[in-house]
């Protein structure tokens, strides 16, 4: 009993200067042996685990009517990244990733303003990011990063006033 308990545990760790590491992705596996533990790993697991039942503020310069679900995926991502742990947000198409995406990046540029976010889209939609960010997050400068090489670089000369970097998987 106590092995298959920490069977899975186990086989995702790995042995470190004499400690036991395991990947942030794997941290659903230490749900089960947490009881009693204290640690900000613990309260970062219990902040994640209670996303659904708090909302995260939208940032005052959103300019979307965000629905209820959207606030709850923009809140998840905020949870994960101020507790350091990495995570993709998927859906159907047409609920608003993009826009929870975009009210993510404002309030990372809240907590972390010197903070750099690349986005890397298909071709066809490196447009639609700048202009989405512009309409949602106006106070984001955003940078599109495209064409030829010497245009390229060119705009790659000075980004140093720019938080979003938007370009294509192609360049």
């Amino acid at each position: 009993e106590w092995f298959a308990s920490y069977r899975d545990l186990m086989s995702f760790s790995r042995l470190e200067k004499g400690k036991i590491s395991l990947g942030k992705q794997h941290f659903s596996l230490l749900t089960k042996q947490l009881k009693g533990t204290a640690g900000s790993f613990k309260r970062g697991l219990l902040d994640l685990a209670n996303a659904k039942i708090q909302s995260e503020p939208v940032p005052e310069e959103i300019s979307a009517n965000l629905r209820n679900y959207q606030v709850e995926g923009y809140s998840w991502l905020y949870r994960l990244s101020k507790n350091q742990f990495g995570g993709c947000l998927a859906d159907d198409m047409g609920l608003g990733k993009t826009v929870q995406a975009i009210v993510f990046l404002a309030s990372e540029k809240e907590r972390k303003p010197e903070a750099k976010t690349l986005i890397v889209c298909p071709t066809s939609l490196v447009v639609n990011w700048s202009q989405e960010i512009n309409r949602f997050a106006p106070d984001l400068r955003v940078a599109v990063i495209r064409g030829a090489a010497e245009e390229r670089a060119e705009q790659l000369v000075d980004l140093k006033d720019k938080d979003v970097l938007v370009t294509s998987y192609a360049t």
